[in-house]
């Protein structure tokens, strides 16, 4: 649905399509949004909106053979990164980036591991969680390169609006000895 909060207006967007995520496009013209058409699978959908009128149709985008969820679109709509949950056990889930203007694929970190969360910043980097190495991957996808930052929540965090930094939570703990007194 699509709420104008001047008017009151509600709209709805999609029909019966289970949505399980979205996330909408830079410019405002776009909506990428999972959803879950049979159980135990989700793909991935655009949903163009014309200024004025009614959206047309969602267009499947990514037909998943397991699962994908939480697409992010990058703000100059080059990639699309989202978690695929593949029923492996050993993989688990992976941050992958789609490329919408050729349709191909890949995966986003190390095979070997687990990736959740993608978050973009304005400047085009893509951060997302290693699960397994316990840290966040800041990540370019133009050139392949990443940097590692240790953190041992997980919890997602958020760009500066620059793009300048990512900020996250962390939990630190700290053994105190018993001539320290809290409380």
């Amino acid at each position: 649905y699509a709420l104008d909060p001047l008017s009151g207006g509600v709209q709805r967007l999609t029909e019966g399509a289970g949505v399980l995520e979205y996330s909408i496009s830079s410019d405002g013209t776009s909506i990428y949004f999972s959803a879950s058409p049979t159980k135990g699978s989700s793909h991935l959908y655009r949903l163009e909106l014309a200024e004025g009128s009614d959206p047309a149709a969602p267009q499947l985008v990514l037909r998943c053979q397991d699962e994908c969820r939480n697409p992010s679109l990058s703000p100059d709509g080059r990639w699309l990164a989202y978690e695929r949950l593949n029923a492996t056990p050993r993989a688990g889930v992976q941050v992958w980036l789609l490329n919408p203007a050729t349709a191909q694929a890949r995966l986003a970190g190390d095979a070997g591991r687990r990736s959740q969360n993608p978050q973009w910043s304005s400047t085009g980097l893509l951060a997302f969680y290693d699960l397994d190495g316990k840290a966040f991957i800041l990540y370019n996808p133009e050139n392949l390169q990443s940097i590692r930052h240790a953190n041992q929540t997980g919890e997602p965090g958020c760009w500066l609006a620059d793009g300048s930094a990512y900020i996250a939570p962390e939990i630190y703990y700290v053994k105190l000895d018993e001539s320290v007194q809290v409380g």
